[in-house]
């Protein structure tokens, strides 16, 4: 939404956690299930697997009409 530094999508055994946005933004990658105080971040080691949850979460973010402010 709108002000948001951070936003985080779960898809298990995953968590995608991103900060800032556009080219700026950073990620982080998760199993939660082998790892479920989000320990060791594997987005280095699962190229894929972020891929795929970078497109799952804009896709959800674009769908999100709760998160547009009309002004």
């Amino acid at each position: 939404g709108p002000g948001f530094k951070s936003r985080a999508l779960r898809f298990d055994p995953w968590k995608l956690v991103e900060h800032g946005s556009g080219e700026k933004a950073k990620y982080e990658l998760y199993d939660i299930v082998a790892d479920p105080n989000e320990t060791k971040a594997v987005a280095a080691q699962q190229p894929d697997v972020l891929a795929s949850m970078k497109e799952r979460l804009h896709v959800k973010a674009r769908a999100d009409r709760d998160a547009v402010v009309k002004d």
